[in-house]
């Protein structure tokens, strides 16, 4: 057998090198698989062990000292409206984006689904007009309370599997390394997900500004988005106008419930342990397939998790649903949801038709601008 060969044979027998660069990618989507899970007042928050914790822990310690904030940027772009004084802001909080996607894509009412499905046939197009849904928040829940989901235990189902696949070369080899590894992994994963900065950042803002009475509207815009929601608060809901923009630097904040000094100390320490696991396990030379297989494991969940569309009442989002304002005309839509809840259809109107207007919508919008304050008093809504 030639030497190569032997050493392709060997490498595929027990693999080496590689595991240690492994662990140093996808930094990414530890950060946003951190910010789904997040939230927790009584348990550790279940995000697993897996590659890209060692530079997303160092990169937590620089964004410490320089921009302050955890969460990661919307990857899901729309805008919060607020009702009552008609101002519109582009959203730069990771959680309300991920509530308007996951609206879109999971917990959308089936019979809004259906109504819109029915305008596409009528219209024949894919995409046509516009869907208003209107939410109203409960009193039933805590509107800062996440409910705990089934993708939400799963981190501990997926850390005891971990464990059990690192034990395995421990009961058949007495080699102990790889199950070390993991629970040191798993310990720290668990420890840095859990730290009260995440709640702090993620809920913190919602706490501050519960009852809140007003009505907001989430929407990505006109020319590409089918669905908005109308967000009822009625005295019981939550100030997204405020929250869409990230407090500056929670970490120094005085509410914050660690020191600036000892909040820095915490992440370089933890950046400093994560980098000895990393050079501790570069030094395993048996039975490297058993961690290679914890880490993929746990790379597969984090995938999972940083994308999979959630509830609302994991966002600690409790409402139920009022109705859904629908037509094939933007326009049309606006219309009808000024004359039920007025204000609304007059916010939505430089979103969806920025420029002119034909001459007897600008009569509609003027009446409705005249006579506004009156149709607020008379409303069940405010």
């Amino acid at each position: 057998m030639s030497p190569a060969t032997v050493q392709v044979a060997a490498q595929w027998a027990n693999p080496s090198d590689f595991l240690s660069l492994l662990l140093l990618i996808g930094s990414d989507t530890i950060q946003k698989a951190i910010a789904q899970q997040a939230g927790d007042y009584l348990l550790p928050t279940p995000v697993v062990f897996s590659f890209g914790w060692v530079p997303y822990a160092w990169s937590a310690v620089i964004t410490c000292v320089t921009s302050g904030t955890l969460l990661p940027s919307p990857d899901h772009p729309c805008s919060v409206i607020h009702v009552k004084t008609g101002n519109s802001r582009v959203n730069e909080h990771w959680m309300i984006g991920r509530i308007l996607r996951d609206f879109e894509t999971l917990w959308i009412p089936k019979n809004h689904q259906h109504i819109v499905k029915t305008l596409h046939l009528s219209a024949g197009r894919a995409k046509a007009g516009l869907c208003l849904s209107v939410l109203q928040a409960t009193k039933t829940h805590n509107a800062y309370m996440r409910r705990r989901d089934f993708w939400w235990w799963s981190g501990y189902g997926v850390a005891i599997l971990q464990l059990i696949i690192s034990i395995v070369p421990w009961g058949l080899k007495k080699n102990w390394s790889v199950f070390a590894i993991t629970v040191a992994g798993t310990a720290l994963a668990f420890i840095r997900s859990s730290l009260p900065h995440w709640t702090e950042e993620l809920l913190k803002a919602r706490i501050e500004r519960f009852n809140s009475n007003h009505t907001f509207i989430l929407t990505r815009g006109g020319g590409w988005a089918q669905y908005a929601v109308l967000l009822l608060g009625a005295s019981h809901g939550l100030s997204y106008w405020n929250s869409s923009v990230p407090r500056a630097d929670p970490f120094f904040a005085p509410s914050q419930l660690l020191k600036p000094s000892i909040t820095s100390a915490v992440f370089l320490s933890l950046a400093v342990l994560w980098s000895i696991l990393l050079i501790t396990s570069a030094g395993i030379t048996d039975h490297r397939w058993y961690l290679l297989a914890v880490g993929v494991v746990g790379m597969v969940h984090t995938f999972i998790i940083a994308a999979v569309p959630r509830s609302a009442q994991h966002y600690g989002l409790h409402v139920e649903e009022k109705c859904c304002l629908v037509d094939k005309k933007v326009m049309r839509v606006l219309e009808k949801a000024e004359y039920i809840y007025p204000g609304v259809g007059r916010s939505l109107l430089p979103v969806y038709f920025p420029g002119l207007l034909r001459q007897d919508e600008r009569t509609f919008w003027s009446r409705a601008a005249l006579s506004e304050e009156e149709r607020r008093r008379n409303s069940v809504y405010y």
